[in-house]
């Protein structure tokens, strides 16, 4: 065991190391110079006073939590001396083989988008700076190396007080909800987690978070102006005579309409519904729309939003086969490593080629489809979004997939 008293610990390009239990007793770990804290296995204790300083992007503390379901909380301290602590469980199911890396830090005033963390590259609302609507400050909670990733309940981040009131913002603390970076869609608003506020205790919570959605960097943000429009999801499900379109908005502000849109290729499309948007809203809607007359084969499906001033948002395409004999898709998705394509067998006797096409539409793999399910490396290609393209007898197919 490892015991600091009153004494301050600069790790500059060095780790400290526990193997069973580390204890803080009234003094501090300051982490610097992009070094970092591995607590391997075991707890991390502290008395009444102590703590950990990060106040850096890359200052770590590296967790080998493994699957344990204990509470486990990094006390955090900012350099002003203000105990900021996160706090979370992991749910049961995920291997023991990973560990966490926490991180949190401020900038020097109310203007976030002057630090952004790494990979981080906007706190943007609508084409504008949304810095003053955000707690200033941000929080790392990354898991690393599972081999099933854990789902994450009771997540607590807590702030300065100073954080939320200096100069520059405006923002209600009551209102605060928690958003997390998704790193491979550059984008904040992709998924919402329902997020409970405790201004007396200077802290936001997430009650559950799924594995799918555990990233790196979170930010707290006035409920009210969210980063940037939060569009939950956007479904299409082919049915026996039509397609059901639904979508799912957590908040709204300023939009005036939706559009439901339709294409055979993944590329051109035509409108075909059109909705009346809820305009001002901080609580959840759910839509629908029916496309009476969907196409035979693969179609594409696309959700346009207008604002009252003009701009124009679009979703993430999704597909729909109405030829069941024919269908393909690929699995996970969004995908970490590697995914697996399935096809129906008598796909597999045209020996069909299988493309990879970046965003930029480059293609990046190639391969002849042998078996039902062809396993797609992905390890090394750059997170973000691609399109797997299926050549055959038939005609070209195209589905979207997303590397983290």
């Amino acid at each position: 065991m490892k015991k600091i008293q009153s004494l301050l610990l600069l790790l500059s390009g060095i780790a400290g190391i526990a193997d069973a239990q580390l204890s803080i007793d009234g003094g501090f770990f300051r982490i610097t110079n992009g070094a970092a804290l591995v607590i391997n296995g075991g707890t991390l204790n502290r008395s009444s006073a102590g703590g950990i300083i990060s106040e850096g992007a890359d200052n770590r503390v590296v967790w080998q939590v493994g699957n344990s379901t204990a509470t486990l909380k990094v006390p955090f301290f900012t350099l002003g001396g203000q105990y900021i602590p996160t706090s979370f469980k992991l749910a049961s199911g995920a291997t023991n083989d990973g560990n966490f890396t926490f991180a949190t830090y401020a900038g020097a005033d109310w203007k976030n988008s002057a630090y952004l963390p790494p990979t981080v590259t906007n706190v943007d609302r609508n084409g504008s700076d949304n810095s003053s609507q955000l707690v200033d400050r941000f929080w790392r909670v990354q898991p690393m190396g599972y081999a099933i990733y854990p789902d994450i309940t009771n997540l607590e981040l807590s702030y300065a007080p100073t954080e939320a009131t200096q100069a520059g913002n405006s923002l209600s603390t009551s209102s605060l909800i928690a958003q997390r970076w998704n790193t491979g869609l550059v984008k904040w608003d992709d998924y919402f987690p329902t997020s409970t506020a405790e201004p007396g205790n200077n802290l936001v919570k997430v009650a559950n978070l799924p594995a799918n959605q555990v990233f790196s960097w979170w930010a707290l943000v006035d409920g009210s102006a969210p980063l940037p429009i939060s569009l939950v999801y956007f479904k299409a499900v082919d049915r026996a005579s039509d397609v059901l379109t639904t979508w799912q908005t957590a908040s709204e502000t300023n939009t005036k309409l939706f559009e439901v849109q339709r294409g055979k290729d993944g590329s051109s499309f035509n409108a075909i519904g059109q909705l009346a948007a809820a305009g001002n809203s901080t609580v959840s809607h759910s839509y629908s729309y029916t496309d009476p007359s969907p196409l035979a084969g693969i179609s594409y499906y696309r959700l346009k939003w207008v604002d009252q001033d003009g701009r124009q948002h679009f979703s993430t395409i999704v597909s729909v086969n109405r030829n069941a004999s024919e269908q393909w898709y690929a699995y996970p998705n969004p995908v970490k490593d590697a995914c697996y394509v399935q096809v129906p067998q008598s796909m597999v006797l045209q020996h069909p080629l299988l493309q990879v096409f970046d965003a930029s539409g480059k293609m990046v793999l190639s391969q002849t489809v042998v078996v039902p399910t062809t396993r797609v490396q992905m390890s090394n290609m750059a997170s973000g979004n691609y399109r797997l393209r299926i050549t055959s007898g038939t005609g070209v197919q195209m589905l979207n997939i997303i590397k983290q």
